[in-house]
């Protein structure tokens, strides 16, 4: 999977920590959702990152933006942008761990 496959988004924003890039973007299946893919130090797709290498979540099949990313705390991984019933938009929050995987404690 790459984030410029037809009907992507391409990639929205991207951030660097501790020798790895974290690329963020949105994918079509079928409708948009937050997509973020990790590279290692020599730019190849870091495989052991969530499902070989591509993190996807789906906000209850809206259409979803992203519009940026952060790495924090213990390689969390947050994503910001909107999600969109095709008449509202509606905020949109996301964080996986630092395996790619849906962050269930985020909002404890």
């Amino acid at each position: 999977m790459s984030l410029v496959s037809p009907g992507d988004s391409g990639i929205m924003d991207m951030a660097q920590h501790e020798e790895k890039t974290y690329a963020l973007g949105s994918v079509q299946n079928p409708h948009s959702q937050f997509t973020v893919q990790r590279f290692d130090s020599n730019g190849r797709l870091d495989t052991d990152f969530a499902s070989a290498g591509t993190a996807t979540t789906d906000f209850n099949g809206l259409d979803s933006r992203p519009q940026t990313i952060f790495v924090g705390h213990m390689n969390k991984i947050t994503a910001v942008g909107y999600a969109s019933n095709g008449t509202n938009n509606n905020f949109a929050l996301v964080r996986w761990d630092e395996h790619g995987n849906l962050d269930n404690t985020f909002g404890d």
